[in-house]
């Protein structure tokens, strides 16, 4: 029995068709990958918006702190190296503990060690370690009830701070604390990365968290709004 084998012109086709094939596939799996990041970061974000709101249920209305108030048991997480992340005031309405409890708190797009934070870090000589940051509203209002909150559905509780973050609060009126931009279409923002200047960057949208604990994918002009992080602004 004659056996015919392939010829070269033959495998060469075959090789072109696989490659075109997988340069078609690629931008899709590509695609589906974000997508399935963007959701994850979302869900972690509405968890902790949920745990907030859970909180404040449980406590008359009195809302988690930021560190910016200082070292204390009602702050929203223990992200300081000294602490015990598992005794952060939302942790009991959280479902993880340790280091799944810590990644809770940062998107699942960004690795731990790119964090940069401000001038090399924050007051302990390192960047912050996580990723989402809490509106700084928390600190200047402290004897704000979540009863009070107007417009609950439109005020940012959460976002996904860029790689300058040393700190857990975002300020909207600075162009240092902005969105991290990893998910979603691209737009540009106005932001001072590391103190190296006023500039124009392009970055895509990123989830955050409002009040009412629902999350969607917002720009960062929006973050850098009253009417989206004053609660007391209708």
């Amino acid at each position: 029995m004659v056996r015919r084998a392939f010829t070269i012109v033959e495998l060469l086709v075959v090789v072109a068709v696989i490659g075109l094939l997988t340069a078609l596939l690629l931008p899709a799996v590509r695609r589906a990958r974000g997508a399935a990041v963007q959701v994850q970061c979302a869900s972690r974000l509405r968890a902790i918006g949920q745990a907030f709101v859970a909180y404040a249920a449980a406590n008359d209305g009195r809302m988690v702190c930021t560190t910016l108030s200082g070292t204390r048991s009602d702050n929203w997480v223990f992200w300081e190296q000294d602490r015990d992340i598992n005794k952060s005031a939302l942790a009991p309405y959280l479902s993880y503990k340790g280091e799944r409890l810590r990644d809770l708190f940062r998107c699942p797009a960004v690795r731990p060690e790119d964090a940069q934070g401000f001038k090399g870090g924050n007051n302990q000589g390192k960047p912050y370690p996580l990723t989402f940051t809490m509106n700084g509203f928390l600190h200047f209002y402290p004897s704000l009830s979540y009863r009070r909150i107007l417009n609950p559905g439109r005020k940012i509780l959460l976002y996904d701070e860029n790689e300058n973050a040393d700190d857990d609060i975002f300020w909207y009126q600075t162009d240092r604390d902005t969105l991290a931009g990893r998910h979603g279409s691209y737009s540009s923002q106005v932001t001072d990365i590391n103190d190296r200047g006023i500039r124009v960057i392009v970055r895509q949208m990123g989830n955050a968290a409002f009040f009412d604990s629902h999350v969607e994918l917002v720009d960062n002009p929006m973050c850098h709004t009253a009417a989206s992080n004053d609660p007391s602004v209708p």
